[in-house]
């Protein structure tokens, strides 16, 4: 099966990139739940961009500077800012309904969040994110030339390298090897495992696109739904994609604290409405800790909750929103209200008790600015990539934002390259149109890689293709766009104006998956131990508060972990869970590493051994 487009992930980055696609480009969606769900899809904020004539482009260029904490990437920052009026109007066109005034509809209702200066958010009620998922997966439904692929898991990547490892076995062919060993690795496509049939698909593409989202399950306690699992990134990082600032996870303050509640967020949109933020006994105690009050950026909100809970021994603080009539609070709110009274809470005459939770990655795979990896052919958007945008922390509703705007830049990219393609100028090999300005976008980007404490530690983590891995890889075999024998009705590759035969010449034989792994035994049992152990061992000694102790004893946990989910890998039958446990794994070893690596205190970064920025030695990002 071959796309002119593969995109992993259905959130708001993945499908407002296939919305934007000619049907005369194939384009294939693999989505590991249903086509909608992703942490988009949970998102109640809004997306934050310019549009009220009291606010400025600097103003936003600003506060996410400051939320960043000095390591954002200026440049980015206002593109992404600059975009956002754009890409809001891309989103109005393809149907998404903002929340506006009834006095004026040609005026959006705009919410204030955390670290915003402006009321700059648009939002749709609390259901922002299903609201942006419903209009976007309409839109892509419409479309003949986007086919959605539900419950397909991404088991690896399939690259050039890969597959030269295969072919050069023979003796015969090392001075191929060293011919070959400068050139680029490629991205060709991905092995994907059918979760309703437990059979793997082989996909070509022309470009892939990991749009995976984050990786909150790899904590104990998150906001993110269960397909947050770091897929994206765990893959990347296999094939040898440059992976940033994976040390700043940030915990969203406020989770609902009830033991019958599974993670339900409860929105920063809630204090920018003058929510405030009190003990058990009814003192504001974030009023003495930043002049923006309850309302300071999620990172300080975070820790001051930590350490309050901890100081008091409390299990929880707690929200108020008492001086909104429920009227205000049912209209603004709605499924929060509904919510938390569904657990006996009437939010108009009651706090609401709150914890932290693991909310979202602000590292993730290094990109240049059109969302280009550091392998060639391969894109990230999204939160499962490092643009630059966010620093050492995320300014609120900053995230959808991103979404959007590097769907557009990858698409801009994508067509161009994809121009040159069809036209038959590009040579033999794709290798042509990845010129030499990609190269040199990424290499700015990893200016900090020659850091010899990021390669000596990495050197010994860093996950080296098993020789088990080439029993997975078949004998060659041609792939054909015609092999639909194991699609049904509903996903159905049958395009009206594909023109994947005319490229597909330009991509080599790639083998079908092969799984000679043992089924039953104790694996499930293992899986859930593993899966438990690794996320409590996250929680406790890699969450909001760290030290030097803390990291080391993580680090001797996971790296266990990891020799033993590789044995199991290797040795039983692939399955999801399986392939998620792997994931997090790999995912919670690149989080512990770059945290160890960051000797002081930013952003979402704390640590008690380090409790002051370091601009001399770590005003840069982490990149591994």
């Amino acid at each position: 099966m071959h796309f002119n487009i593969l995109i992993i992930g259905s959130g708001i980055a993945g499908l407002s990139l296939a919305n934007r696609y000619p049907k005369n480009i194939s384009v294939g969606i693999f989505t590991k739940k249903e086509e909608a769900e992703s942490n988009t899809n949970y998102a109640q904020g809004g997306l934050a961009a310019v549009t009220n004539f009291k606010d400025s482009v600097d103003l936003h260029v600003k506060d996410t500077l400051i939320a960043g904490d000095g390591i954002c990437n200026e440049e980015v920052v206002r593109m992404v800012v600059e975009e956002g009026p754009a890409v809001v109007e891309d989103l109005l066109n393809w149907g998404v309904n903002f929340a506006r005034y009834k006095e004026n509809e040609e005026t959006f209702d705009l919410g204030r969040e955390g670290g915003h200066s402006q009321r700059r958010v648009l939002h749709a009620g609390d259901i922002t994110g299903r609201e942006i998922e419903r209009a976007l997966v309409e839109n892509s439904r419409q479309k003949n030339n986007i086919s959605i692929f539900e419950n397909h898991i991404a088991i690896d990547l399939i690259t050039s390298n890969k597959l030269k490892k295969l072919n050069n076995k023979d003796k015969d062919k090392d001075k191929d090897k060293d011919k070959d060993k400068d050139k680029a690795d490629r991205v060709l496509g991905a092995y994907f495992l059918d979760k309703t049939t437990n059979e793997v698909r082989t996909v070509s593409a022309d470009f892939v696109v990991l749009a995976t989202g984050g990786a909150g399950k790899v904590f104990l306690y998150t906001s993110n739904p269960d397909i947050s699992t770091g897929d994206g990134i765990a893959m990347a990082h296999r094939t040898g994609a440059k992976i940033a600032n994976m040390e700043f996870y940030q915990f969203h303050p406020t989770i609902l604290y009830h033991p019958e509640a599974k993670s339900f967020l409860i929105s920063e949109a809630l204090r920018g409405e003058g929510g405030v933020l009190r003990l058990k006994d009814g003192t504001p105690f974030m009023d003495n800790v930043h002049p923006l009050k309850s309302l300071a950026p999620r990172d300080i909100v975070a820790r001051t909750i930590d350490f309050e809970m901890k100081r008091t021994g409390d299990e929880c603080v707690y929200l108020d929103m008492t001086h909104k009539s429920r009227e205000f609070l049912e209209k603004r709110f709605p499924d929060i209200f509904k919510t938390t009274l569904s657990f006996g809470i009437d939010m108009s005459k009651q706090w609401i008790p709150v914890v932290p939770a693991a909310h979202y990655l602000c590292g993730g795979v290094l990109t240049d600015k059109n969302g280009l990896t550091s392998v060639e052919n391969l894109y990230a958007i999204g939160e499962a990539a490092y643009t630059g945008l966010h620093g050492a922390n995320r300014l609120a509703s900053n995230s959808l934002l991103e979404g959007c705007v590097f769907a557009k830049k990858a698409y801009e990219s994508t067509i161009e390259k994809l121009k040159i393609l069809q036209s038959g100028n590009a040579g033999n090999s794709p290798n042509n149109y990845y010129n030499d300005k990609d190269k040199t976008n990424i290499n700015k980007e990893n200016k900090y890689n020659g850091n010899d404490s990021i390669n000596n530690i990495n050197n010994k983590n860093k996950t080296e293709i098993n020789n088990k891995e080439n029993i997975k890889y078949n004998s060659l075999n041609n792939y054909s766009d015609s092999d639909n024998s194991n699609t049904n009705n509903k996903q159905e590759y049958n395009l009206k104006n594909n023109i994947a035969a005319n490229s597909k010449t330009n991509l080599p034989e790639i083998p079908e998956w092969k799984d000679f792994g043992l089924e039953g035994g104790d694996e499930i049992i293992v899986i859930t131990h593993n899966w438990d152990e690794l996320r409590r061992a996250m929680w406790n000694y890699v969450g909001i508060v760290r030290s030097d102790k803390r990291l080391e004893r993580a680090k001797r946990r996971i790296d266990n972990l990891l020799a033993e989910i590789k044995e199991y890998y290797w040795n039983f039958k692939i399955s999801s869970d399986l392939i998620e446990l792997r994931n997090i794994a790999e995912v919670a070893n690149l989080i512990i590493t770059s945290a160890m690596l960051r000797k002081e205190s930013r952003g979402t970064h704390y640590t008690i051994d380090y409790p002051n920025k370091d601009d001399i030695n770590f005003k840069h990002p982490t990149v591994l």
